[in-house]
């Protein structure tokens, strides 16, 4: 249990500095996989910072770190809500239709 603080905090820290997009894919889906499996009670000190790597890692560049972005969101959507929903707001257009994009082509190539 005391441990989850400096994971979490090393966690976003890669997923924000790390130059290598693999390494922050790999960790926004660490992120995602905290989200779905850890405590509220252990996350809830974090809920900014999941916040703003969700909306900042929604908007990079590199399709993998997106795509682990994308299961961060859905993930922390189904726990919480309304912090997902402020995140949507935050969203840049561009950002919008750009999810609505990759969500179709992902869902194209699932029903092939």
């Amino acid at each position: 249990k005391y441990a989850l603080p400096r994971t979490v905090h090393k966690l976003f820290l890669r997923s924000e500095t790390e130059r290598h997009p693999t390494v922050r894919s790999t960790a926004v889906r660490c992120l995602a996989i905290a989200v779905e499996h850890w405590p509220n009670d252990e996350l809830e000190p974090f809920i900014q910072n999941f916040m703003a790597s969700i909306k900042k890692q929604l908007s990079g560049a590199a399709p993998a770190t997106r795509r682990s972005a994308r299961m961060l969101y859905e993930n922390f959507q189904k726990k919480y809500p309304k912090e997902a929903a402020e995140v949507h707001r935050r969203l840049s257009p561009q950002v919008l239709r750009q999810m609505q994009r990759e969500s179709k082509d992902n869902s194209s190539r699932r029903g092939k």
